[in-house]
């Protein structure tokens, strides 16, 4: 075994905890304003960031690295209360990281509301961004909101304001944090100095402090405005609260023994636990504001806040207000703003904020301290601070809260996308490598042997992963000490690893270094050949009038343990042929051209670039094939069969995704035993001038493997692959110098072609969906269509077909009440499809034996058992009918039950699919009116359920 490599950095420091320093900027699709943030259980970061109106979370590793990127949509409730499914117009407010979950909290307007103010609601969010659970108050004629958001314990503290005619109070709610169900709310309503009259509180700061309680803060309106600050103790009884003159946003920390620290824009101060007030501090005129403030256990204050210059400030204060250190960081002139400031267990701090402007960016800055801030901030002297004081102003009465969070939110996720630059970094361990072939099996990787490009080496229990480049090395880094185990991602199963050992572990106690040599070997456990083909064209138009090739590209992958020279035969559609080539084509024969190709390494692609013919005028929307196959010279063998298919377009965007599998259907059906989802991007510069650098990032779903992933080729040389546990990928095309397309339409295609295993284990139905973002230099990504496949194993398809039987020889096929299946039906007769009966009602014209085949949206096919019909009379179980006046109708009908019939309802109203497209409550009596509304002219059919589940059916004509 490989012996444990020891590295060992003592630095000296002011704190414990000897983190890298860092400062990254991220470019997001337009203006990024942050709300909220907070630490992840692995040193990373979370931020609520609103980007032009959208919300979405960010997720950030402790290197600053974007994990993944999430933005979010919702539909919400109705004034009564029941789900509607209108929009819900959600803005996030803040983040708290519970363990492996995330709840965000914010408030929300439904689209259906009226005149009602927004209101309070949440989101429970897995460790990948993606909704569990949401929740919202009711809609009342105030309003209401939520602000700020903390942890104690397994509680979520909430803070927000709830609406009312005096103007809205502050609230406090406890809620578990795995459920968002509430256990306790505190309600917070302050007064004018005279006590004449109520005014608005609004929360702008929630903390969880050691002592077991909380303190909260916020800003409360008034004829001058003026500040409040609520202590809570353990039992959440009020210990002590205030309101003071002149105040605004407001934040506040707390200490074991009960000590309450607060900051607003220029002012910070001290309190001791029973309320008192020992000092407070102003800081100078012209030297900027505060913006974020965190408490040290050992009652020291941290600090930060924007400069006069468009820098930023750090500092600690120590329990008596002095400064001990400070720092500034970011550049004069960019406009550096931090949002929220966070302190690491061990020290460190966190900053979250803005830089820029049209458009702003998202910065992270990481430090270690204020005292050793590394090379990412400069030690200062500012700021200065002078003492002040604190004028008590109005009052401010506590009683219980309505906590109420019970009306139903259905929150959606997408990817978002951002590119991370680094400013600058300092500090951490980069762990450097090979992945090679050992030719001799020596375990030693020597001069000539060949190597593994675009192979992954991971870092655990970091969940860190590096690609091997063009030249096979790989260079994970990690900023966190302790213990480390380096290895690479198993190969296929007919390769075996001679280096002695399958991983190195490394132990890590900070600073800044690197270590060389962590090569892994591979020999072949058994000969096989096994190769990949990919055809990727760039879009086929409908009309090429000016002559234009096709630019394609074939690339050939080989992942098996020989190293064969590659005979390609390939036949393409008659109007789509090949003009030239690079290689050139070495023969034709008939429709069919023959290439000879080099054997490609091992994990290496090998490629051409062909020119296809273009036809003047095609019909948009039809489909080019080309099949082909890839042969060992000699022998011709075959070792894979492949084919290809392309559609026309006529209007289009050049910057897109595509799938293979497509799958059946819209929704891209494909059998649980899938081995491979191929993903192609395709790309064109558009712009004016040419673009230097391109970067297409994939945030893989969660339903697909990252660890998998195969690159199958691309249309220029891959300079950067970077993977991260969360399965965003990033493939760099540094100095691709890509033509616009005004100066050169070839050359300013491209493309990148992969592929990624599905998760084993998946169920019917599960969807995997998937897009990409397009950087092209600096600019806001291009995002692309978003693809989708559905597992379908229609054995586990939770529907049957049966046959319900109607009055006066009518047979009627189920529907699913629920909406999630709706079907296309077949009616058969004595075994055989009866020609033109695909409603899902059918009249019965003869005796014999009737079946319905029912196929859902999915393509998984079910079919009823037979009922045996004698025309004479009505089916063997038949239901009682509904009768209707005027049928058909134009703007309005009336339904009557059957005399005797009694049920508790609703009547539902289906479309030919047997869709649910109205449900009408019984009120009253046997007599139900039909408004037309929002039905469109054709066939309906009306269904109803009684008490003792008899079943009445009817069909509908709507003119």
């Amino acid at each position: 075994m490989r012996p444990l490599i020891t590295y060992l950095l003592l630095v000296a420091c002011m704190y414990a905890f000897a983190q890298p320093a860092y400062l990254r900027t991220y470019e997001l699709p337009g203006d990024a304003e942050v709300q909220g943030a907070d630490l992840t259980p692995d040193g990373g970061l979370i931020a609520v960031v609103i980007v032009d109106s959208v919300n979405m979370l960010i997720r950030l590793d402790a290197a600053g690295n974007v994990v993944w990127g999430r933005s979010y949509t919702a539909t919400g409730i109705n004034l009564s209360g029941t789900f509607d499914g209108s929009a819900f117009s959600a803005r996030f407010m803040d983040v708290v990281a519970t363990g492996n979950d995330l709840v965000v909290a914010g408030h929300g307007q439904g689209a259906s509301w009226g005149f009602t103010g927004p209101e309070r609601c949440l989101i429970l969010l897995d460790a990948q961004g993606t909704p569990q659970a949401a929740k919202t108050s009711y809609p009342g004629p105030w309003g209401s909101g939520a602000t700020g958001l903390d942890l104690s314990a397994d509680e979520l503290l909430v803070a927000g304001w709830n609406g009312g005619i005096e103007g809205g109070h502050a609230e406090l709610t406890r809620m578990m944090s795995d459920t968002i169900v509430p256990t306790g709310s505190y309600a917070t309503r302050g007064m004018d100095d005279g006590q004449s009259s109520w005014i608005a509180t609004r929360p702008t700061s929630i903390r969880a402090t050691p002592d077991g309680g909380a303190v909260m803060a916020g800003w409360v309106t008034g004829m001058i405005g003026s500040l409040f600050i609520v202590k809570y103790n353990a039992s959440y009884n009020v210990a002590w609260s205030g309101q003071w003159e002149v105040g605004d946003t407001c934040i506040v920390d707390g200490l074991t023994d009960g000590t309450v620290l607060f900051a607003d824009h220029t002012r910070v101060g001290r309190f001791a636990p029973a309320g008192t007030l020992e000092w407070v501090l102003a800081l100078l005129p012209g030297d900027g504001h505060i913006t974020g403030m965190a408490a040290r256990p050992n009652g020291n204050m941290v600090l930060t806040g924007p400069r006069t210059d468009g820098t930023a400030w750090l500092a600690e204060l120590d329990p008596t207000g002095t400064v001990l250190a400070s720092a500034h960081f970011g550049e004069p002139g960019d406009g550096t703003v931090p949002t929220r400031l966070l302190l690491t267990p061990d020290g460190g701090v966190r900053i979250a904020g803005v830089v820029g402007s049209a458009p702003q960016r998202l910065f992270s800055y990481a430090s270690a301290g204020i005292g050793e801030p590394g090379d990412c901030s400069v030690p200062d002297t500012w700021p200065t601070f002078q003492a002040t004081s604190l004028v008590p102003y109005g009052t401010l009465l506590h009683d219980s809260g309505t906590g109420s969070f019970d009306a139903p939110v259905v929150a959606a996720a997408t990817n978002s996308y951002c590119t991370a630059a680094t400013t600058c970094s300092a500090g951490g361990l980069h762990l450097q490598g090979t992945l090679f072939h050992d030719a001799d099996g020596n375990g030693a990787y020597d001069s000539g042997e060949s190597c593994f490009p675009n192979l992954i080496t991971e870092l655990q229990p970091d969940a860190v992963y590096a690609a091997t480049n063009a030249e096979c090395a790989f260079d994970l880094f990690t900023a966190q000490p302790g213990t480390h185990v380096l290895a690479p991602v198993p190969l296929d199963s007919w390769w075996t690893i001679s280096t002695g050992s399958s991983a190195y572990t490394v132990e890590y106690t900070g600073g800044d270094s690197t270590i060389t040599g962590l090569d892994f070997g591979y020999i072949p456990g058994l000969d096989t050949t096994v190769l990949t083909a990919t055809l990727v064209t760039a879009p086929v138009l409908c009309n090429n009038y000016f002559g234009n090739p096709v630019q394609g590209w074939l690339h050939v992958l080989n992942t098996g343990t020989t190293l064969p020279d590659v005979v390609v035969a390939l036949t393409l559609d008659s109007a789509i042929g090949v003009v030239s080539s690079e290689p050139p084509v070495d023969s034709v024969v008939g429709p069919t051209a023959y290439w000879h190709l080099d054997a490609p390494g091992y994990y290496d692609i090998a490629s051409i670039h062909m020119q296809l013919q273009s036809p003047f005028m095609l019909d948009p929307g039809d489909t080019l094939h080309g099949e082909g196959a890839l042969l060992l010279p000699g022998t011709l063998d075959t070792v894979q069969v492949f084919d290809w298919a392309g559609m026309v377009f006529c209007s289009y965007d050049p910057n897109d995704k595509l799938v293979t599998p497509m799958g059946v259907g819209t929704y891209g059906s494909i059998p649980p035993d899938t081995e491979w989802l191929s993903y192609v991007v395709r790309f064109q510069n558009t712009g004016t001038y040419a673009a230097a650098d391109i970067t297409v990032q994939d945030q893989l779903d969660p339903l697909v493997d990252p660890l998998s992933l195969q690159v199958l080729g691309g249309s220029h040389t891959l300079t950067g692959l970077h993977i991260s546990g969360a399965g965003l990928v990033d493939f760099r095309f540094d100095n691709i110098q890509l033509p616009d397309s005004g100066a050169d339409e070839a050359g300013s295609h491209g493309h990148i072609a992969f592929r990624v295993r599905p998760r084993p284990g998946l169920h019917h139905l599960d969807s995997i969906r998937n897009n990409a973002a397009i950087f092209f230099d600096q600019n806001a990504p291009v995002i692309t269509n978003m693809v989708r496949n559905t597992i379908v194993n229609c054995p586990e398809a939770p529907w049957s077909a049966m046959i319900i039987a109607g009055g006066e020889d009518e047979l009627w096929a189920n529907y699913d009440p629920n909406g999630v299946f709706f079907f296309t039906y077949q009616w058969l007769f004595n075994g055989e499809p009866v020609p033109g009966a695909t409603d899902m009602m059918l009249e019965a014209t003869a005796n014999g034996s009737y079946s319905v085949r029912l196929t859902d949206q999915y393509g998984c096919v079910k079919e009823s058992e037979a009922v045996e019909v004698i025309v004479t009379g009505m089916a063997t179980g038949a239901a009682r009918r509904l009768h209707i006046y005027p049928d058909p109708m134009s703007e309005q009908a009336v339904v009557v039950l059957p005399e005797g019939w009694h049920g508790e309802g609703p009547l539902r109203i289906l479309d030919a699919t047997g869709r649910l497209v109205r449900s009408i409550p019984l009120v009253g009596g046997p007599i139900v009116t039909i408004e037309r509304g929002g039905l469109v002219g054709g066939q309906y059919v009306l269904h109803f359920v009684g008490v003792d589940g008899a079943v009445a059916v009817a069909r509908l004509i709507v003119r």
